[in-house]
């Protein structure tokens, strides 16, 4: 049996992911929520959620866009709001 090999992520792309995860922190506190209750109001596994805020590694696109619907916003509209800031 193989063990899988750890993926190295780019810097270049880490650097988009830490951009991505900023941005949803700052949505997220908007609301007021904390993790836990943002989590439980939406339906979302807390680990799920907390690693992509965390930025710590990276996700999948059906992941944010599931977080995106909380928020009633758009791919487009999230990026266009994350090249702003």
């Amino acid at each position: 049996m193989t063990k899988p090999r750890k993926k190295t992520i780019p810097d270049e792309q880490l650097a988009t992911i830490v951009k991505i995860a900023k941005q949803v922190r700052e949505l997220r506190q908007e609301t007021g929520l904390s993790i836990e209750r943002f989590c439980s109001k939406y339906e979302i596994p807390r680990i799920t959620y907390g690693n992509l805020e965390s930025g710590k590694s990276g996700f999948q696109i059906t992941t944010l866009l599931s977080i995106l619907a909380c928020y009633s916003m758009t791919l487009t509209e999230f990026i266009k709001k994350m090249d702003v800031e």
